[in-house]
């Protein structure tokens, strides 16, 4: 399995609510639907109301981005494809434009990871 994490965040006029709309109901799906080698796409969101930085902090200080984003590939096969399609001028056009819409792509930042599980035992 290889696995993509990104860090996004909204443009300043965009509300936490309406960013998150946007992204579940239009721009996810406008990347399923150029992308199919991606077997996983996770959005995580920051429950706010639930972080307590430390003293001298401010919230801004502790997360500074909207969702975290998290896309899996089966294999090596599944990532060529994606980096195909993430050269195809076009598609990248229209991702590139929705995009502009509700993100501030000069903060978004991605990374490849290496995933490392620990086995649970049960008891």
């Amino acid at each position: 399995m290889i696995k993509l994490i990104a860090f996004l965040t909204r443009l300043p006029h965009v509300s936490h609510a309406q960013f998150r709309q946007y992204y579940e109901d239009h721009h996810a799906p406008l990347v399923l639907s150029h992308m199919p080698s991606i077997c996983g796409y996770e959005r995580n969101y920051p429950d706010l109301a639930k972080v307590r930085p430390p003293e001298g902090k401010s919230l801004t200080d502790m997360i500074d981005w909207d969702a975290m984003t998290v896309i899996r590939f089966a294999d090596r096969e599944g990532l060529n494809a994606y980096k195909a399609v993430m050269r195809d001028e076009a598609v990248m056009a229209i991702i590139r434009a929705d995009e502009a819409t509700f993100l501030d792509g000069s903060k978004s930042r991605l990374f490849m990871v290496d995933e490392l599980s620990t086995r649970m035992d049960a008891g």
